[in-house]
């Protein structure tokens, strides 16, 4: 599946793999292959999401999504899972989607695999940032100083974003992401994972020591050298 935003000259675009606004709603199992892109010569804000664009007051639980999206704006999110999150909750859901964004993201750009934008009562949690990686050529040079670019949470304005997990060869700008003085579980970048240890089952179900419960006796399955999906 491919979806594009093709805006012209427009300000604005709010699109995702599965909606593109999400409101008092509930997603559970849902997944999204593809690509999102932003497209067009002038835009003042681009909210992409691999699921939801802009959620508010809504649940996502045990979905995921795989692909690329390609966020062109100023003021602009992009997430593989939802990019701006208000009052809402993610857990036990998974991204390997590559973020790109242009040159023109030079201010208000924040970037992440499973939530960019975070705020509310939101919360973030038991999810896991996989292979794919974020670049932004802007954000990237000045990422010392300007927030919004981390494997998990993109910035969290309030809320929470606990309990995630990152995979070790995941990059952001061409950056690593150093244990112990960047990741964790309690952090926007979440705790590094080997990347093989993210194919196991027992990764997801605590039998490996981690925090997850995600449940392979009804909704996932594992399977070899890849990432786990739906039965």
């Amino acid at each position: 599946v491919a979806m594009s935003a093709l805006l012209g000259l427009s300000l604005t675009s709010k699109a995702g793999g599965l909606i593109g606004v999400a409101t008092n709603t509930t997603i559970i199992g849902s997944c999204f292959n593809g690509n999102l892109s932003s497209d067009g010569l002038v835009k003042l804000t681009s909210n992409l999401g691999g699921i939801v664009g802009e959620a508010s007051s809504t649940s996502i639980e045990a979905s995921y999504s795989t692909g690329t999206i390609a966020l062109n704006g100023v003021l602009s999110n992009a997430a593989g899972i939802v990019a701006v999150l208000t009052d809402s909750q993610i857990t036990e859901s998974y991204s390997t989607m590559n973020i790109n964004s242009s040159i023109l993201n030079l201010v208000g750009v924040s970037l992440s695999s499973i939530a960019a934008n975070v705020s509310g009562s939101s919360s973030v949690t038991y999810s896991v940032a996989a292979t794919g990686n974020i670049n932004s050529l802007v954000s990237g040079l000045l990422s010392p100083i300007l927030p919004g670019m981390s494997r998990v949470c993109g910035v969290v304005y309030s809320g929470v974003c606990s309990n995630n997990y990152a995979s070790d060869d995941m990059l952001y700008s061409g950056l690593l992401v150093l244990e112990g003085l960047d990741a964790g579980l309690d952090t926007n970048d979440g705790a590094t994972a080997a990347l093989e240890d993210l194919y196991k089952e027992g990764f997801y179900t605590g039998a490996a020591g981690t925090v997850l419960s995600w449940d392979f006796y009804d909704m996932w399955k594992a399977n070899t050298n890849a990432m786990p999906t739906f039965k």
